[in-house]
């Protein structure tokens, strides 16, 4: 590994090289600023006085609040993409049998295309952060608030993610595993309402005392979902790339053990 890398995986790299070529990536980051400043701009029709200090913050926060709840949106729509070609895509290329031929284990190859696809949901959180921290300057939104509201949301993308990486290990063809990721969607949104909604009647019940300390344990009740969720996905993802790896290499798998063969 080069010293300047600071990941030894080389399909990190190689996927954060085949993704930034072209113009997808860029145009994904572009999509993503445009969205979030038409919101923004939506919201500037209905300006408060100016000088009503008050109104001003009610506006930040009401402004901020659903810019952030349309990301967390469009995050959770758009992450099941980052990864449902990661294996698939590689299978219909016959580039997944070039893979297997380096001295790489499959959780290496599974891990690799996951960090690609959390670099990616990164640059585009990054990318639509300075319009939010621009409303939030309004008042309304403390920094630790939009903190943690990022962090939740790059949480529940890396949820969904692993969920597309596991369609990916388990279909042979793009648009089947499309079809299957988005199914996996809904079940993990089924499961992350069934995980956060105790959380949130509590909230609503007794309340916390400041909103960033309500952000900050509903990030970590996520957090816990997935580790759940991706323990989950990568055990059958493995599964399912060692089935196929059975396909291509039969022979591998059929070889006697070394004590078998010293009896002979």
């Amino acid at each position: 590994m080069r010293w300047y890398l600071p990941d030894g995986n080389p399909l990190l790299w190689d996927e954060l090289r085949r993704r930034m070529r072209g113009g997808r990536l860029y145009q994904l980051l572009l999509l993503d600023v445009l969205l979030l400043v038409g919101v923004a701009g939506a919201c500037c029709l209905h300006l408060p006085g100016l000088g009503d200090q008050q109104a001003w913050a009610e506006w930040g926060k009401n402004t901020g609040i659903l810019m952030l709840c349309w990301q967390l949106g469009l995050v959770i729509l758009l992450s099941p993409l980052l990864c449902v070609g990661s294996i698939a895509a590689e299978w219909e290329r016959h580039t997944l049998e070039a893979l297997w031929l380096a001295p790489i284990s499959n959780w290496t190859l599974i891990f690799g295309k996951f960090k690609g696809a959390m670099a990616v949901l990164g640059y585009m959180l990054l990318a639509g952060m300075p319009v939010a921290a621009l409303v939030a300057q309004f008042g309304g939104i403390s920094p630790a608030e939009l903190l943690f509201a990022y962090l939740l949301t790059f949480t529940c993308g890396a949820i969904f993610a692993a969920l597309g990486l596991l369609a990916s290990c388990q279909s042979t063809q793009t648009l089947a595993a499309t079809l299957l990721g988005y199914g996996y969607l809904l079940l993990g949104l089924l499961l992350l309402g069934l995980f956060v909604r105790p959380f949130i009647a509590y909230n609503a019940q007794y309340g916390f005392s400041q909103p960033s300390l309500f952000l900050f344990f509903l990030f970590f009740d996520v957090l816990v979902l997935f580790f759940n969720v991706a323990l989950f996905a990568f055990a059958l993802g493995l599964d399912a790339l060692d089935k196929k790896r059975r396909v291509v290499y039969p022979e591998f798998y059929l070889q006697p053990l070394p004590d078998e063969t010293a009896g002979d």
